[in-house]
Formats: C-alpha cells, structure tokens, sequence
C-alpha cells in the first residue's frame, strides 16, 4: 500500500513539473513573438534618407539628413516634417487658461503666443473677398466650456462655399482633416511664415503641392469644432503664433 501511495505522488509531482515547464515554455516564446513584431512594425530609420508618410486625407515625405529632420523650404524637391508642423497639428485654435468664466484676474499670455508684429510684408492677397470678424486673436469665453481661452487665430465670417485665397506663394505642407480645425490648409512661404486656413467645406490642394498667390485653396464651410461657416486663419513662424491683426487687420469689418 505505501509503495502505491508513493508511486502516485511521484507521478503527480512529476505532472505538476511538467506544466511549470511548459508554463514558462509559453511566456519565452509569448515574449520573443512581440520582439519580433515590434522590430517589424518599427520604421527604419537611416541618415540621408527618405520616406514616404500616407494617410487617408493627406500624403507627403519627410527628409532626415541624419542630424535630425529640416525645416521646410519651398525650394526643397522634398516636404519635410519638422517640431513646428507636428505642434501644429496636435494643438487646437484654443488654448485653455485652466480657470472658468467667473475668474476676473489678469490672464498671463500663453508662452507659444506672440503679441509683436510678424514680417508678412504687404506683397499679398486677401484670404477671402468678403467677410467680417467673428473673433479675434485673444482671450474669450469657450461657450461650450465655459473657461476662459485663448484664441489663437482670426476667424472670418463668411457664406458656405466662398473661395479661400493662398495669401501668397508656397508649398502645401498640409492638407486634411485634423480634430477642433476641421478641414485645413497649412502653407508654408519663402519667409518661412506659415499660414494655417481652417474649418473648411471642401480642399482644394494636396500637401507637396505649390501654390501660387491668389490660387483658391479651399472653400469656406464650418467642419471641425464650428458653430458656423468661417475661416479660421492663423499665421504661425518659429512655433510661435503670431496676431492677424498685424496682416489683416483692417481688411474686414
């Protein structure tokens, strides 16, 4: 009887050997597949290089030098994506001060914001051939939030539909549906200004693409984060936002 007895332990203990091995069996080759996945999924990435970035509403390329990727400049044969555009593109037309309506206490001037003129010149064309101010370049009350914000553009009121103008001449460096701005226009000029035209109904240029001063880029329309049809317009250089009024200020009632 004792020798059954300790033959069935030595069996069952055998058995729960058996399953811890094939226990950790099972995690090293669970982990060694993620490695593999990971390092396939990974984007190569080699110094003098370029690669192409697709999406579903915009397509282009970005170059690396290997000292880090450039700056955009219309006389490249190639789009680059640099620090500015992708700030660009992950901030919203507001930026949230963090107190609600009822604060009445001066407000500090977000750091990415600049009250000074900006150097656009006078050699451009109007973005849109009749509009008014809806809002301007400064602080407001969200009213969907009710906080106070920072409002980081003009925006232009205007009928569905109307032409937006390219201010002037420049390279397209985006051109899709981004979140609170709807559908945008991004150029980017000779002066390495670059002028952002949002909420639009219908896009007319593809990124990469150049443009010519007064080439209809888009038409007015209220997509994105809009309570009506409207051009949202910000002229941006160096990731800093600069005030239209100092462009357009003027221009329209």
């Amino acid at each position: 009887m004792r020798i059954i007895l300790k033959k069935i332990n030595h069996d069952t203990g055998s058995r729960r050997h058996s399953g811890k091995r094939r226990l950790r069996t099972a995690v090293a080759c669970t982990a060694i597949l993620l490695i593999v996945r990971a390092a396939a999924n990974s984007p190569a990435e080699a110094a003098g290089s370029t690669s192409d970035v697709s999406g579903s509403d915009t397509s282009f390329q970005w170059y690396d030098d290997g000292a880090g990727v450039n700056a955009l400049s219309p006389n490249r044969d190639s789009i680059t994506v640099d620090d500015e555009l992708d700030d660009l593109l992950l901030d919203g037309e507001e930026i949230d001060s963090g107190v609600s309506a009822s604060y009445n206490g001066k407000l500090d001037i977000p750091a990415n914001v600049r009250l000074d003129r900006i150097d656009f010149g006078s050699d451009f064309v109007q973005p849109l051939k009749k509009a008014r101010v809806t809002s301007r370049f400064d602080y407001r009350v969200n009213p969907v939030t009710g906080r106070y914000v920072f409002h980081t553009g003009m925006d232009l009121g205007a009928s569905q539909g109307s032409d937006i103008m390219a201010m002037k001449a420049g390279v397209v460096v985006s051109s899709g549906y981004r979140g609170g701005y709807g559908n945008v226009v991004i150029l980017e000029h000779d002066n390495g200004i670059r002028t952002l035209y949002a909420h639009c109904s219908k896009l007319l240029v593809k990124s990469g693409e150049r443009v010519s001063k007064g080439q209809v880029i888009a038409l007015v329309g209220s997509t994105g984060n809009s309570t009506g049809p409207h051009l949202h317009i910000e002229f941006r250089k160096g990731g800093k936002r600069y005030d239209p009024e100092w462009v357009i200020g003027g221009l329209y009632n």
